[in-house]
């Protein structure tokens, strides 16, 4: 059976800034969340992007790819 990814929003931080490799700075917001599994993640989404469909999308990707990183093992016997 697959695993069922779950994630909660535990807060968002607005108005940060990051700077890009071309050296621009961008503002937006950081959103941080923990998933079904205890791990804990955040995601960066610029002030354009910042919108309930974008949020959604991006913690459920992440938190999924987390999830499934921290299952990983190798020469279990």
């Amino acid at each position: 059976m697959a695993l069922r990814h779950s994630w909660e929003i535990e807060s968002v931080a607005t108005d940060q800034t990051i700077n890009t490799p071309s050296n621009q700075t961008v503002v937006g917001v950081y959103v941080y969340f923990v998933t079904g599994e205890g791990n804990h993640g955040a995601v960066f989404l610029s002030n354009d992007k910042f919108t309930h469909e974008n949020v959604k999308t991006a913690v459920r990707n992440e938190a999924k790819k987390l999830d499934e990183i921290s299952n990983l093992s190798e020469g279990k016997g």
